[in-house]
């Protein structure tokens, strides 16, 4: 009879064991239920068995049921993790007379019992695990930066819909070639030195704004964060971050220019002509040369507001303004000190 038990014990942990190693394809709680019910009635030699899991408002919830629709449930197992909290409740009918005595047969089902918590635990981590990876992949995909996963080679594994809509490119363009491709020229060589430190492990985490290049060939401005990930091994792969700041920087330029340049003709303003002249000045001191000065006023230039109006008035500076840019050498300053 202790024979009969253990051939019993030993077939019915086979099956919950393949239909553990199945459960990366299978459902985390009803498939594991049913395998659960069928290896009980098929090898235990009972008419029927009932899996109750507990759901997650606490309370007890039918997951399977195998076996004859009359027969007697008189038999029940805790079904327990490993720390001991109640994961569901075994259930089976009494057996044919005489097929096990009544304490083997308990012993036996809280075995069984014990074995299929094991299977559902793994199943629901496996539930888990995956429900927290497809969270972290739409967050990803759906993140409104740009991210981007580098290999161990510094190719693209993995971008996000904004990274591709932040260069204006389809991912196919992006997958398998370097970050660095995407980089305004005048930003590759510091880009390449960035991600050289970021690999060799001498930075952790590499935060700076640079330019790159929009497949219509405009300039973007992006906030990069770069961030090692190391699996333990030898692999190492970079998280990339980006976040388009290109109509701050292109406010930010606007705003200088309109404090040190004159709103009608473009020209620097008083604030910028001193401060190029100190500029020339020190130059001077340096190199030993010479700075010039010339002030430049239009006569009558109240006679042609009076008669023309002021329209025609500030068409005329805007023409000599033109006119100066375009008698100057590229060293030269041509400002308005009034206005």
């Amino acid at each position: 009879m202790e024979q009969q038990e253990a051939d019993a014990a030993v077939a019915v942990a086979r099956q919950l064991a393949a239909f553990s190693r199945a459960l990366g394809l299978a459902a985390p709680e009803s498939p594991v239920a049913e395998s659960v019910v069928r290896a009980v009635v098929e090898t235990l030699d009972c008419r029927a068995a009932v899996v109750q899991l507990v759901g997650a408002d606490g309370a007890l919830h039918l997951a399977a049921v195998a076996g004859d629709d009359d027969a007697r449930l008189t038999t029940s197992a805790p079904m327990r993790d490993p720390d001991g909290s109640l994961l569901g409740v075994l259930t089976v009918d009494e057996p044919p007379d005489g097929a096990l005595l009544p304490s083997a047969r308990r012993a036996l089902l809280h075995a069984v019992a014990a074995q299929s918590a094991v299977a559902v635990a793994q199943a629901q981590s496996a539930h888990e695990l995956r429900t927290s990876e497809q969270q972290l992949q739409r967050m990803f995909d759906e993140s409104p930066f740009a991210g981007a996963v580098l290999g161990a080679d510094g190719r693209f594994l993995r971008v996000n819909r904004a990274y591709c809509e932040f260069l204006g490119r389809p991912d196919a363009d992006l997958l398998g070639h370097r970050m660095v491709e995407f980089a305004h020229p005048e930003e590759q060589d510091s880009t390449l030195r960035l991600s050289a430190q970021i690999y060799s492990g001498d930075r952790q985490v590499a935060k700076v704004e640079k330019r790159y290049l929009h497949a219509d060939g405009t300039e973007r401005w992006g906030r990069l964060s770069l961030t090692r990930l190391c699996d333990g091994g030898e692999d190492v792969s970079v998280l990339v971050a980006i976040e388009d700041v290109t109509e701050t920087r292109q406010a930010e330029q606007q705003l200088r220019h309109l404090a040190l340049h004159d709103a009608l003709t473009g020209l620097p303003n008083r604030t910028l002509i001193f401060d190029r002249i100190e500029q020339a000045l020190a130059r001077s001191r340096r190199d030993g040369g010479h700075v010039a000065v010339t002030v430049i006023d239009l006569d009558h230039f109240k006679l042609v507001n009076d008669s023309y109006g002021h329209p025609a008035g500030d068409q005329m500076l805007v023409n000599v303004a033109g006119a100066l840019r375009d008698a100057l050498r590229g060293g030269d300053t041509a400002g308005r000190l009034g206005g």
